[in-house]
This record gives structure tokens, sequence and C-alpha cells, in this order.
């Protein structure tokens, strides 16, 4: 289940924030939630700090994961997997450092 996409399951942010990715570890149980990030397109965003928003490739179109944007969501709203961005995990871990590291 790490970096698998999925529908975003707020219908109110969809329109901006279509898809959130799992980031937690499938190691790291925590019952009924998993730490996600909101994935916006990179067309619809003025600038991108690419080190804290690791743009990567997903259904042939270029997103930003938007990691300062990190929060918990119910397991149970997260149906069926829209694809996987695991390829894009270096990007992601160092984007994740910086932003509680620094580094």
């Amino acid at each position: 289940m790490q970096f698998d996409i999925f529908v975003n399951p707020i219908p109110d942010l969809r329109r901006v924030l279509p898809y959130v990715v799992v980031l937690q570890s499938d190691l790291a149980e925590t019952r009924n939630d998993r730490i996600v990030a909101f994935v916006a397109r990179t067309a619809e965003l003025k600038a991108i700090p690419t080190k804290l928003m690791p743009v990567v490739e997903f259904a042939e179109e270029r997103w930003a994961v938007m990691l300062p944007t990190l929060t918990n969501i119910p397991r149970t709203l997260l149906r069926r997997s829209a694809g996987n961005i695991g390829e894009a995990r270096d990007k992601i871990t160092l984007g994740i450092d910086l932003l509680f590291l620094g580094v």
C-alpha cells in the first residue's frame, strides 16, 4: 500500500487535489488510519519547490506530492488504488527529510 495513489476521499477537495498518496510504511501498523499527502497537477500550480513537493509521473501527467499537507485518513476510505509511485521513493524520502529534519 505504501506509495499507492487513491482518489481523494474528501469530495470538496477533489477538484484541486484529486488524489492522495499513502506515505506510511506497510510495516508501521496504525490500526485504522494511513498517513497520506495530497497530490496536485503541476500544471495548476504556480511555483513548485520540488524538493519539498516532489514531482512524479502518474497517469501520463506530472503531479506534485504536497508533503506539507501530510494528514491521516481512515483506511476504509482508501478504496481502490489508482496506481503506485514507488519509483519516486527517493525523491519523496528526500522531501520528507527536508520537511522534518531540514536536510
